[in-house]
């Protein structure tokens, strides 16, 4: 049995990088998206590097006592999605994390003590082959639906031929369309798209004689574990429902990811935030989240 790291030092972010280039991670543990939070947090992100046999073999980020994650930023400054916790850790050791964590993959089960199931699941997409994969009635389902919107006059392109200020007013309004209200980080929406995450960022959009009708946009980084895709925002115009538009966004994005991971020869690890009952049951696997937390366990038998 492999031995249980224990020691945890201060590192800098350019120890931080190497360990995160060199097990790889997810989208919240990406030193890019650290960068940004540092600057949107009130107090410091502290960096901290575990140590095995005098070398770094792990890197965690940390915010105020706990292994920072979604849940530390003000949604209202910022839409990091609901985030897995894919942490940079050698995988042929065994940890023992001082901090508390919510919202951690559960691929470090095995990996890291003390752990349980959240009573909540992050939804994976299915892939497109394997046992668990999207059934071929999805997969031409999803092919007819984007026949059909096509035949109705509709295109599909990346995001990254729109203007932003046209991407957040036909976001601004689908939210509003659909839940009554603008989404929460939206006066802060264009330079996260312009700026701070706009090479992580891709999606699609359907337009209709000059109209926007759906888009979707997700965030991507490839690391050495794994190309992982975290999707943030979907809207469409609620009065043409009836032609999925939603799926056909999301359709053409997951494609798109797929052969990306198949060039750069990495599975794909495509999150579309909880699990919830409805179209996602069709689309995804519920997969387990960890917390280091008894009262947000979904039972209480430890999966580490």
């Amino acid at each position: 049995m492999s031995p249980v790291v224990s020691t945890w030092k201060v590192i800098d972010m350019d120890a931080y990088h190497w360990a995160y280039d060199r097990w790889g991670g997810s989208f919240i543990t990406h030193p890019d998206v650290i960068a940004l939070l540092s600057a949107q947090l009130e107090k410091d992100i502290v960096l901290f590097g575990a140590v095995h046999t005098e070398q770094l073999v792990g890197a965690v980020a940390t915010y105020q006592g706990w292994v920072l994650s979604h849940r530390s930023v003000d949604p209202y400054k910022i839409d990091l999605g609901k985030c897995e916790i894919i942490l940079p850790l050698n995988p042929l050791l065994r940890f023992h994390l001082p901090w508390k964590f919510v919202d951690l993959s559960a691929l470090h089960a095995q990996q890291i003590q003390d752990t349980h199931q959240m009573t909540t699941e992050l939804a994976l997409l299915r892939p497109l082959e394997g046992p668990d994969r999207l059934s071929s009635r999805t997969q031409s389902a999803r092919r007819r639906e984007q026949r059909r919107i096509i035949d109705h006059g509709c295109t599909i392109d990346t995001v990254s031929t729109l203007q932003t200020s046209n991407f957040v007013a036909a976001y601004d309004t689908f939210h509003r369309q659909r839940w009554g209200t603008s989404p929460r980080a939206i006066a802060n929406f264009a330079s996260l798209l312009e700026d701070s995450l706009s090479k992580r960022l891709f999606g699609y959009y359907i337009e209709v004689e000059g109209h926007i009708k759906a888009l979707q946009i997700h965030y991507l980084v490839l690391t050495a574990r794994c190309v992982f895709v975290e999707g943030v925002q979907l809207g469409h115009d609620q009065a043409m429902s009836n032609l999925r538009l939603g799926h056909a966004v999301l359709w053409q994005a997951y494609n798109t990811a797929t052969a990306f991971a198949d060039e750069h020869k990495r599975p794909l690890r495509y999150s579309v935030g909880y699990f919830e009952r409805g179209y996602k049951e069709h689309w995804c696997i519920a997969a387990p989240l960890l917390t280091s937390e008894s009262h947000l366990i979904a039972s209480k038998k430890g999966l580490g």
